[in-house]
């Protein structure tokens, strides 16, 4: 594998002020849409983000009510959002920095199937915290570890058209955790961070980390690893107005048939309809990380089939089978098993 060259070599970058959790994922859904219909420069963008106010951030399946405790989270007046990418929830407040690296495709730098995005991206997070003078690991997960304990959360998407968006959030002076006790489904100490404690940079380094630090060290980690050259660029001049959208709107799920089952990452469910034995629609929710044409290609392969351990097992291997799709924290096999508890038809 090796770094980038000729025009690849650009990153457009932007410092933002401190804002609101929407309007940070307003701008950064409307620049990986327009990266992905190629409405701007098919080039690299990275977004440096701070936060004005507090707010947890659920992953992009994640079912509101079995990931986080709303009624306390509105009785303590605190906004929850929906990121583009998938994972845990995430805490967006004071104290964190969110940096969205947005590619126009998965190769842009290193040759990256997609399995492998978040290995390969991870590598210039892992060397600014390495030169912070910490010891940076990823192991393998969504967790950037330094000197053992989770400072950074890691998530992304590829979109319809190939872009991809890897989103970090980083622990300066405060955890990217969100607190204990609003979150929904009981869990072991450590379970939603592997076993590890979360812990902000300035905890660890006994200093303060300010933002500009921070964004410093990032910057140089990218130069060092993938051989770019950052270039200051403001992409909200070059985007289509701003419709207040939210990133992904949630789909009312009263109704559903529905089913719950522990995974290595935190949980899946399946939510599902059914007319005489006719799956007439699946939705999956959880913990997970995928890429959203996966999951969605899967529920459209799912609605209208016969509801039987064979159609769900050939649905899970027409879109999982091969590197085409990505599914991290867990398994075809833990959709099928879910979705089949949920049906009644359970797979083998």
């Amino acid at each position: 594998m090796k770094p980038a060259s000729g025009a690849g070599r650009t990153l457009h970058c932007t410092v933002f002020p401190p804002s609101s959790a929407a309007t940070l994922l307003n701008r950064e859904t409307r620049l990986l849409r327009a990266l992905d219909e190629g409405s701007v420069e098919r080039a690299a963008w990275c977004l440096f983000s701070t936060f004005d106010s507090e707010s947890i951030a659920l992953g992009r399946y994640e079912h509101p009510a079995s990931a986080i405790k709303t009624d306390l989270c509105r009785e303590r007046e605190v906004p929850v959002v929906r990121r583009p990418t998938g994972g845990i929830p995430v805490r967006f407040g004071p104290g964190t920095l969110h940096v969205a690296l947005l590619l126009p495709h998965a190769s842009v730098w290193l040759d990256t199937p997609p399995p492998k995005i978040l290995n390969r991206y991870s590598r210039g997070l892992l060397a600014a915290l390495q030169g912070l003078g910490l010891d940076a690991a990823y192991t393998g997960r969504e967790f950037l570890s330094a000197n053992g304990s989770h400072v950074g959360y890691l998530s992304f998407e590829i979109a319809q058209g190939g872009a991809v968006l890897v989103e970090i959030v980083l622990g300066l002076e405060a955890p990217w955790t969100v607190a204990d006790d609003l979150i929904a489904h009981p869990a072991p100490a450590g379970f939603a961070t592997g076993g590890k404690p979360s812990r902000s940079l300035q905890d660890l380094l006994s200093r303060t980390v300010t933002t500009e630090e921070m964004i410093q060290h990032v910057l140089d980690g990218l130069r060092r690893r993938y051989g770019i050259e950052p270039s200051p660029a403001d992409p909200l001049p070059l985007l289509s107005p701003s419709r207040n959208e939210t990133p992904i709107e949630d789909e009312p799920l009263d109704g559903f048939r529905h089913a719950r089952l522990p995974v290595s990452i935190g949980f899946v469910e399946a939510f599902v309809e059914l007319r005489e034995r006719t799956l007439t629609r699946a939705h999956f929710r959880g913990d997970f990380l995928a890429d959203s044409p996966g999951i969605g290609e899967l529920e459209a392969r799912l609605a209208g089939a016969p509801c039987t351990a064979e159609t769900i097992e050939a649905s899970m291997r027409s879109v999982y089978d091969g590197a085409r799709h990505v599914l991290l924290g867990a398994r075809p096999d833990d959709l099928a098993r879910v979705l089949g508890a949920a049906t009644g038809a359970m797979p083998s």
